[in-house]
């Protein structure tokens, strides 16, 4: 293998001792050299001689070496990271000293070197020279070889062959010594001059070297800061420089705001312990303050008992000197007898006094004792015990993510109203889960509802009434819902109850505020209901689909004989608006009978009212109404109400049901109050007085806005069947 050392890559030597390097040579075998009489004992290609050599350094003069045109010698070289010992010998690896090579080598590399090293200020100098011997030896050489290498190698004797061989190894290791001298005439500054080392190891020296590099490290130290410093002026947010010192800043900002917290802290604690002496102190005072004045207070009572007994005394004296006469002596000669007969008149008035208001004290004390007592009694009376079926109450608890089912179902422990919307759930529930077989079986029961079958599929009649506003409102959707699904049996509203319905199928109410000007309004054709706005136009719309339909109802009734009730009216409107969003759609589509005993009491009255002027003669009697909505309840085995506001319907509904001797459940929910003994206010209670509703009957009234509670009720009741 034949490599050349490339000119660009130039090593520097960094052992300056020549004594301490190297040189591995391949000692040829005798496998070897067989190899090599084989091959001739070089490899010829374009007229090159190719050497392999393995040295410790791969000298940059390689580069350097002259090459003639006839003839080039290249010299493969590789670093060994890891040198034998001196002296070691393997079987194919020889390693030697290079002042192991011959003398004549020696010599040469001395002369070479002591000439490289005359002036050690210039370390090329004898480069030209040394160039010019390995020049002049590699011609000679090669020019040599060259003419040896004219003879043909087959027809070389083996002992030629091995002498060329080993002039070959004597001729690189020429060159080796030469290229080693050749290095270090190149690398002067690592020679080791005794004269240099001296002027290194002198102290003078040494103290100058190190005063030039503490200057040399003062003035680099000097430059950082001035950079730092320029750094720290021309500095950007987004400079590595601005990125330290904002970061440095923030942190400094964070470490001030916890040492305010800190202190805050700190003072907050400070006061707070303050106050806490402070109000301690305060209690003290007033606690001292109250036993001063209780002292007084006795102080008072003692000192007001004590004027009391003189008064007494005094009395006492003044009875007894009126009853005796005076104490004071007629004479001075009876003074010492009158002054002891006093004394002991004296000793026996106090005694008898004493006696007395002792008595006193002790019969108000007594008195004390009794009032205490009687307090006592009052106030801690013992309780009767509470029934074991009594339910305590308990709200729900929002720590656990309750579920609308799970807040309702709390309502009926909450209390007050909350109460009432519990127990309307249950009653509600209660209806429509009745049955007749849940009954037994009565002896004059019939024969049709004896069977098994019937019993079982016949259940509560739940009659629903609500007033004109509520349709008006969003729970017209949540009656539509009822009606669709025929969860409901009867229904009874007022004649606004009706037209709603149907006016809202032909434009939209909207919501407004309660505060609204009437008068302004009016102007601009805006009818209110609470906070609600209907615009006039809508009833001129519903005047325009409805005529037409009191005029086909004329006509039937003329052609066909058929005489017109409310409900029927009603029915026949139902299927004319042949509008889903319809309640009245839905309650014709499923034959669940509407009564509107104010049926002209309302838009529609208007509109029946002009279509006596445009084509009169339409009959409309309510007298079949009363009778089938009386029959609802007769014939029904056991009937619920579900009253939303007052009024007509309310009276309506509870009026038929007297005819059975009153309902089996009511729920009412309105905001009417019994004071004023109208029928909205009146309670459950007085429609039992009336049987309208039986005396075992279970019924709720619900204090409350139907909008409010009446979706929640619905929600928990009705709706969760249909969506199971």
């Amino acid at each position: 293998m034949s490599t050349t050392a490339s000119p660009q890559k130039k090593r520097r030597l960094s052992n300056p001792s020549i004594e301490d390097r190297k040189v591995v040579i391949n000692e040829p075998t005798k496998k070897t050299k067989q190899d090599n009489l084989n091959n001739g004992g070089v490899s010829i290609s374009n007229n090159a001689v190719t050497t392999n050599t393995e040295t410790t350094e791969t000298p940059s003069v390689l580069s350097n070496l002259p090459t003639s045109s006839n003839t080039r010698a290249n010299v493969n070289t590789s670093v060994n990271n890891s040198p034998k010992p001196v002296g070691q010998n393997n079987n194919s690896n020889m390693s030697v000293s290079t002042s192991g090579i011959n003398n004549n080598n020696k010599e040469k590399e001395k002369e070479s070197i002591s000439a490289s090293t005359t002036s050690p200020t210039s370390p090329v100098k004898g480069k030209g020279s040394m160039n010019q011997q390995i020049h002049q030896r590699t011609s000679s050489t090669s020019s040599t070889h060259t003419q040896q290498l004219n003879v043909p190698l087959s027809q070389l004797p083996p002992h030629e062959l091995l002498i060329r061989c080993t002039k070959k190894e004597e001729e690189i290791q020429t060159l080796l010594g030469e290229l080693q001298t050749l290095s270090q005439t190149l690398t002067p500054e690592f020679s080791y001059d005794l004269s240099l080392r001296k002027k290194f190891l002198d102290p003078a020296t040494n103290i100058l070297f190190r005063t030039m590099k503490k200057e040399l490290e003062d003035k680099d130290k000097f430059i950082e800061s001035l950079q730092r410093e320029l750094e720290g002026v021309g500095f950007t947010p987004n400079s590595i420089t601005g990125k330290k010192l904002v970061a440095k800043l923030l942190a400094l900002q964070n470490e001030n705001e916890e040492l305010g917290r800190q202190l805050r802290q700190g003072r907050v604690e400070q006061y707070e312990i303050e106050i806490a002496l402070q109000r301690k102190v305060i209690d003290e005072l007033k606690q001292g303050l109250e036993e001063s004045d209780n002292q007084l207070i006795s102080l008072d009572a003692e000192m007001e008992r004590l004027q009391n007994l003189l008064f007494q005394m005094r009395a006492k004296v003044k009875s007894y000197e009126e009853k005796y006469g005076p104490l004071e002596p007629d004479n001075k000669d009876d003074a010492a007898e009158t002054s002891t007969i006093k004394e002991k008149k004296l000793e026996t008035f106090a005694l008898k006094m004493s006696t007395s208001c002792n008595g006193e004290i002790d019969e108000e004390k007594n008195n004390d004792e009794a009032a205490f007592k009687t307090a006592t009694a009052s106030v801690l009376l013992r309780s009767t015990p509470v029934p074991e079926n009594s339910v305590t109450v308990k709200g729900p608890d929002f720590n656990q993510q309750l579920t609308l089912h799970e807040l309702l179902e709390n309502y009926s422990r909450i209390g007050f109203q909350a109460f009432s919307v519990g127990k309307a759930i249950e009653l509600i529930n209660k209806m429509r889960r009745w049955r007749l077989s849940d009954e037994p079986i009565l002896p004059d029961e019939t024969e049709e509802y004896k069977d098994p079958l019937i019993r079982s599929t016949t259940k509560c009649k739940i009659f629903l009434g609500y007033t004109s506003n509520l349709v008006s409102s969003g729970l017209r959707e949540i009656i539509r819902f009822l009606v669709q699904h025929s969860l409901v049996d009867v229904i009874v509203t007022t004649a606004g109850g009706i037209e709603e319905d149907f006016i809202k199928c032909l434009g939209p109410t909207y919501l407004a505020d309660f505060e609204l000007n009437g008068s302004e309004l009016r102007k601009n054709g805006m009818n209110r209901i609470g906070n609600l706005i209907v615009p006039n136009d809508n009833y001129c719309k519903f005047e325009d689909w409805v005529i037409p339909i009191l005029d086909k109802l004329l006509e039937e009734q003329i052609s066909k004989g058929i005489i017109w009730s409310p409900s029927k009216v009603i029915n026949r409107l139902g299927k004319e608006i042949n509008n889903p969003e319809s309640i009245y759609y839905w309650a014709y589509k499923n034959n669940i009978p509407v009564y509107c005993p104010a049926l002209t009491d309302g838009s529609l009255g208007d509109m029946i009212y002009f279509h006596t002027f445009k084509n009169p003669g339409l009959v409309i009697d309510i007298v079949s109404d009363i009778k089938s909505i009386n029959q609802q309840a007769v014939f029904a085995k056991k009937t619920g109400v579900i009253i939303l506001g007052g009024g007509i319907v309310k009276h309506h509904i509870c009026n038929a049901n007297l005819m059975r001797n009153g309902a089996d459940y009511a729920v009412y929910i309105n905001t009417g109050q019994e004071f004023d003994g109208s029928d909205s206010g009146a309670r459950p209670d007085e429609a039992v007085s009336w049987g309208k509703i039986r005396m075992n009957a279970e019924h709720i009234k619900v204090y409350a806005d139907a909008t409010i509670v009446f979706p929640l009720i619905v929600a928990e009741t009705f709706a969760k069947d249909i969506h199971k």
